[in-house]
C-alpha cells in the first residue's frame, strides 16, 4: 500500500527575504532525500519515509501566490487546466436558466432576462478574481466556476409566483450573488467593494437604477442605499415560525 499526501495551495506560503518558502523547502527535502531529520532522536536522527506519494495543487502565481522553485517542481509531472472562455460559460449557464424559466412557466419579462443574469454573474466573477486576490491573510479568496454555478442554482430555487417580474428577479440575483461571493469576505472594505460591484452590475448589464430598485432597503430614507447595513437588509428565503407553549 502507498500513502498519498495531498497538499493544496502549494504556492501560498509567504516568501522570505532570501526568496525561499520554508514549508516548500521542507517538502523538497523529503523529495530529494526521502525523509526528514529528527534532532530529538540521537540514535536514529534521520527518519526515512517510504511508499508515499506527494500530490500538489496550486493556482497561477499572482496576488498572494508565488512562483515555486524549479528545484522542487522538477520532481513532478505538471498538469495545467485551462479555464473556459467567456462564450462557453455564457452558453452553459444561459442554457440552464433558459430551460428552468421555460419549464417553470415564468413570465416572459422574467424569462427574457436569462442572458443578463448570466452576464452580470460572470461580470462579478471576473471582477472579484482580479480585484480581491488571495493573500496569506485571505487564502480562502479563491473563486471558480462552482461559485457561478451556485448563483445560478440558487436562482433556480424560486417559482414563477415568487418572481413575478424582472425587478424581483434582479433583487434575487443580488441576494444570491452576495450570499455566494460576499459571505466569504472578511472585512467591511471588501464587503463595500462587493456592494459597489453589484451596483455596477445592476446598472449594466441589467440596465436598472440600483437606488430605485432597492429603495425598500433605504433605512435612513435619504433616497440612496449606500451603507452595508442597508444592503444587508435584502433577504430572500423560506421562513417558518413555530410557537411553543
Amino acid at each position: 500500500m502507498k500513502a498519498v499526501v495531498f497538499v493544496d495551495d502549494l504556492n501560498m506560503p509567504k516568501v522570505e527575504k532570501f526568496g525561499a518558502q520554508p514549508p516548500v523547502e521542507i517538502m523538497r527535502q523529503f523529495m530529494c532525500q526521502g525523509g526528514w531529520y529528527d534532532y530529538k532522536d540521537k540514535k536514529h536522527p534521520f527518519l526515512k519515509i517510504q511508499d508515499t506519494i506527494i500530490l500538489n495543487a496550486m493556482g497561477p502565481p499572482g496576488g498572494g501566490r508565488a512562483f515555486i522553485t524549479p528545484r522542487y517542481q522538477r520532481h513532478f509531472n505538471v498538469l495545467a487546466v485551462a479555464q473556459f472562455d467567456e462564450n462557453s460559460m455564457k452558453t452553459i449557464f444561459s442554457s440552464i436558466l433558459k430551460w428552468y424559466f421555460r419549464t417553470g412557466n415564468f413570465q416572459a419579462e422574467v424569462a427574457n432576462f436569462e442572458a443578463k443574469v448570466v452576464a452580470a454573474t460572470l461580470q462579478i466573477y471576473k471582477q472579484i478574481g482580479e480585484d480581491l486576490k488571495p493573500t496569506p491573510l485571505k487564502s480562502h479568496y479563491t473563486f471558480n466556476l462552482r461559485d457561478v454555478s451556485k448563483v445560478i442554482c440558487g436562482m433556480c430555487l424560486c417559482t414563477k409566483n415568487e418572481v413575478p417580474n424582472s425587478e424581483v428577479l434582479i433583487r434575487l440575483w443580488a441576494h444570491e450573488t452576495v450570499r455566494v461571493f460576499g459571505d466569504r469576505l472578511i472585512n467591511n472594505e471588501d464587503r463595500l467593494w462587493m456592494m459597489n460591484a453589484v451596483k455596477e452590475a445592476v446598472r449594466a448589464p441589467f440596465g436598472a437604477n440600483f437606488d430605485t430598485l432597492f429603495k425598500h432597503c433605504d433605512l435612513d430614507h435619504n433616497g440612496k442605499v449606500e451603507t452595508l447595513d442597508e444592503f444587508r437588509s435584502l433577504a430572500f428565503g423560506d421562513i417558518y415560525t413555530t410557537y411553543g407553549m
